[in-house]
């Protein structure tokens, strides 16, 4: 009788060990799991947070965008609106100025080989 209760003493103990030891490697997988999550939690809130900086950025972009400040700044500047009573200064060129132009003559293209004239075009004048 004693035989019989001494196997199953070990045979308990070894199913409980067997028990521990797939309770602790289930515990690293959870562990390791956690930390995985975490780092991606981080990373997320990392690119969530430029994500609402930039769009305060283009709400206050919009927001001028759409003010009258902006549309007049615009008209004024860019689209050369004039308010009634404005009296618009256009600039002149002088009547005496004539820009010169300097002919080129064919050789010059003539001498230069077929190469040269791809080199030029591509990487811009060599001296």
């Amino acid at each position: 009788m004693g035989l019989t209760s001494d196997w199953i003493k070990r045979i308990l103990a070894g199913l409980g060990l067997i028990v521990l030891l797939i309770l602790v490697l289930d515990f690293n997988s959870r562990m390791v799991e956690l930390t995985r999550l975490t780092s991606q939690f981080k990373s997320e809130t990392a690119e969530l947070d430029g994500y609402l900086s930039e769009k305060e950025v283009l709400e206050n972009e919009i927001a001028y965008a759409t003010s009258n400040d902006a549309v007049e700044k615009w008209a004024r500047e860019q689209g050369r609106y004039t308010k009634p009573g404005d009296h618009p200064i256009i600039p002149l060129p002088d009547p005496d100025y004539v820009k010169e132009v300097e002919p080129q003559s064919l050789n010059e293209n003539e001498a230069n080989s077929l190469w040269d004239l791809w080199n030029n075009w591509l990487f811009g004048d060599t001296p």
